[in-house]
């Protein structure tokens, strides 16, 4: 028996018209993989299609209650033990070289410090061109540039998420490190977990397209049929999710992470990095960013005193605070 190269999750809900499709063309893959499909709680049919499935390939795991696409990923990816994990939507379509190539950029099945990625063709719901009609991502949304992981933490963290995420090939070592994705983010899952894997991983881009990405007027992602309350939720929503993304950063990477992603030649060895942090945050001119330096700061100097180059007069000072003994 042929041992799994790849666990593929694909975490299904309310996509009885595609996923079929998914999985099939996940299966058509030539690496030696298996497919985990964890359906979510779905009430269109779904469950019974998956539930008839027979391939010694396949696994399908009900979750009782819909408890959020993050931990419904995390449980399949739990299940598996192949050296690789990958990501594959229920709705999208797969290229049948797509993992083999993509192990082949990386170096191979023993490659570990590398996530491989992928561009996408988008497509409409019957596979074709997408309809006028359906709101669908700009002409070069998913980037296709050699970068390595601190230029892309810092592209994350400034500008967004260019990432294509059903085309990411992830060692399991390296998912398993930083405990996959966190389940409380709703809007900005991807984005908060490739900062936490591009702290031991360097993304790869293939530059083809090896993936479908289908619009269908039902993707999650989807603004249609929102209210104005509701979009201005989601609006909020989603700066407060970059907001904790940012802060996380700040307090768990290592000074020589943060100096490359943020600093680069402005970095000064001959200062500490707490005032470097400090003073970098305050110059985005963000009231987030300003929020997280105090907040770093504060941490930092209530848990572990006065550090040799940034006390707490000089934090005072610097906000021109009255000291509370004073």
């Amino acid at each position: 028996m042929t041992h799994p190269v790849v666990d593929v999750v694909i975490a299904s809900y309310n996509h009885a018209p595609y996923v079929q499709e998914a999985i099939d063309s996940v299966l058509a893959n030539t690496v030696p993989l298996h497919l985990w499909v964890v359906d979510d709680g779905s009430i269109d049919g779904s469950r019974d299609l998956l539930a008839g499935l027979n391939d010694p390939r396949v696994t399908v795991a009900m979750n009782s209650e819909n408890i959020g696409a993050g931990e419904t990923f995390n449980r399949g990816a739990r299940m598996g033990g192949a050296p690789f994990i990958a990501i594959c939507n229920s709705d999208d379509i797969w290229h049948p070289e797509k993992l083999s190539r993509q192990l082949k950029v990386i170096g191979g099945s023993k490659a570990q410090d590398k996530i491989a990625y992928t561009l996408a063709e988008y497509v409409g719901p019957d596979g074709g061109p997408v309809p006028k009609d359906l709101p669908v991502y700009r002409s070069g949304t998913f980037l296709d540039v050699d970068w390595d992981r601190y230029r892309w933490l810092n592209q994350l963290m400034m500008r967004g998420n260019r990432l294509c995420t059903p085309s990411a090939l992830i060692p399991r070592v390296v998912w398993e490190r930083v405990g996959g994705y966190n389940n409380s983010f709703r809007h900005l899952p991807d984005m908060d977990l490739w900062t936490r894997l591009f702290q031991y991983a360097d993304p790869v881009i293939l530059s083809e397209q090896l993936i479908k990405f289908r619009f269908h007027g039902g993707n999650t992602s989807s603004l249609s049929g929102q209210t104005r309350f509701q979009r201005r939720c989601k609006k909020r929503a989603m700066e407060w999710e970059k907001h904790y993304i940012l802060r996380r950063f700040v307090a768990e990477a290592s000074d020589d992470i943060f100096a490359r992603v943020f600093l680069g030649d402005t970095y000064q060895p001959d200062v500490g990095m707490l005032l470097q942090k400090f003073e970098f945050l305050i110059g985005l001119e963000s009231p987030s960013a300003a929020q997280i330096a105090m907040d770093h700061v504060m941490d930092v100097l209530t848990k572990h005193g006065d550090q040799p180059d940034f006390t707490a007069l000089d934090f005072q000072k610097i906000c021109n605070l009255r000291s509370l003994n004073s």
